[in-house]
């Protein structure tokens, strides 16, 4: 898996990266909005692993954000209540980000159960685009699976010990 739908290239990737000092080693890790974007796949698992770092990066920028943040967050927050509280404190930020995203949308307006729907839904379209992403991929694997075990079929067995 050299290239994952919808992220970057390495290099890219590695200029963004987030480095962590754990004890005498340097971890580098993937920036946090690529993290995101990694994470988004047709898996069960990695949909909750993107909405504590989305909540993390909020909670940790709050009274601090810049234009940039407030993008991200509106961008990209699965929390309906932090997007309902991100939309009404950046309105005018957030007014411009509504016409890309249902769930602004609806938290310009309040709307909770609107902003859970279209999150909802938002998840749902990502997962089928990663599905039909690596469809061409699976079907590719299997068929080179196929081609080794029928051309192992007839070998003689490797001598056993």
């Amino acid at each position: 898996m050299a290239v994952l739908r919808g992220v970057a290239s390495f290099h890219e990737l590695w200029e963004r990266r987030t480095s962590l000092q754990v004890e005498d080693e340097v971890v580098d890790l993937l920036a946090t909005e690529d993290l995101i974007q990694a994470k988004k796949t047709q898996l069960d698992k990695d949909w909750p692993m993107i909405r504590r770092p989305l909540e993390r990066h909020c909670f940790e920028h709050a009274g601090q954000a810049g234009a940039a943040d407030v993008a991200f967050w509106l961008r990209e927050l699965r929390t309906p209540e932090l997007l309902l509280q991100v939309a009404a404190e950046y309105h005018q930020a957030a007014q411009a980000a509504s016409t890309v995203r249902t769930a602004v949308r609806s938290a310009i307006e309040g709307d909770l159960a609107g902003v859970s729907r279209a999150i909802a839904d938002e998840e749902q379209d990502e997962r089928t685009r990663d599905r039909s992403y690596w469809e061409p991929l699976r079907r590719e694997l299997e068929a080179m699976r196929r081609q080794k075990k029928a051309g192992q079929a007839g070998r003689p067995a490797p001598p056993s010990d």
